[in-house]
């Protein structure tokens, strides 16, 4: 987000994850909905919808719910179906393998080449999460598969996953690539999963393109409807 410059960015914490409260419910559903809520209470019209990993799934229910609301989708890491490592589901449900079960996501989630203050912040950012919400996230991932709704969705969309992912190969961006109309797939090389960490500048650069291409098109939409804002 630092580098993205020129851009109006804001960042959404889900419920239970970073400083926002855990909510009554949970899974990928309730924190569309709660994102739906969010966009509307604050001052935003229309956003570019960027998500990560599970956040991609959040994205793309968002987008599959309300795509009125959407001036276009980023999914990083992503895929129409995530489905999780039986043994990672198993591992970090139980208090006596979550570390264990940690350092395994985090080793499938960085490249060979990746800064090991970034591997050790990544696993130090999971292990506050917690057993009992990351077991939640991984088996709501698990459930996820819209893979046959994807050609519903009509949004301008940027799909970016790194060539070393392990936890979202890239045959899964290839698969969001041909299943979303008009969809547009960057490969980053020498990146994990956490690509946007391990190349931040190339990602900040593919966002800030991808949304000043959508200006022309935000542009006319606004004059059309009054400059609704």
């Amino acid at each position: 987000m630092r580098r993205l410059a020129g851009c109006h960015t804001l960042a959404v914490d889900l419920p239970g994850h970073g400083p926002a409260p855990i909510g009554e419910a949970g899974g990928l559903d309730d924190y569309a909905r709660g994102l739906a809520a969010w966009t509307a209470a604050v001052p935003v019209r229309r956003p570019v919808l960027v998500g990560h990993s599970m956040g991609s799934a959040v994205a793309l229910t968002a987008a599959l719910d309300e795509p009125g609301a959407l001036a276009g989708l980023v999914l990083v890491g992503a895929g129409a179906r995530l489905k999780v490592n039986p043994k990672l589901l198993e591992g970090v449900a139980r208090a006596e393998t979550f570390a264990a079960a940690v350092d395994q996501i985090v080793h499938w989630s960085f490249s060979a080449e990746a800064e090991a203050r970034l591997v050790e912040l990544a696993r130090a950012r999971l292990l506050e999460t917690g057993s009992a919400m990351l077991a939640a996230d991984l088996r709501a991932c698990d459930a996820f598969d819209v893979t046959s709704r994807l050609s519903e969705i009509r949004l301008p969309t940027l799909v970016v996953v790194g060539g070393d992912d392990r936890m979202t190969p890239p045959r899964l961006s290839e698969e969001l690539q041909d299943g979303i109309p008009g969809a547009r797939l960057e490969v980053v090389d020498a990146a994990g999963h956490m690509v946007m960490l391990e190349q931040p500048e190339t990602i900040a650069r593919l966002l800030q393109s991808f949304v000043k291409d959508l200006s022309p098109s935000l542009k006319t939409s606004a004059a059309a409807k009054g400059d609704e804002r």
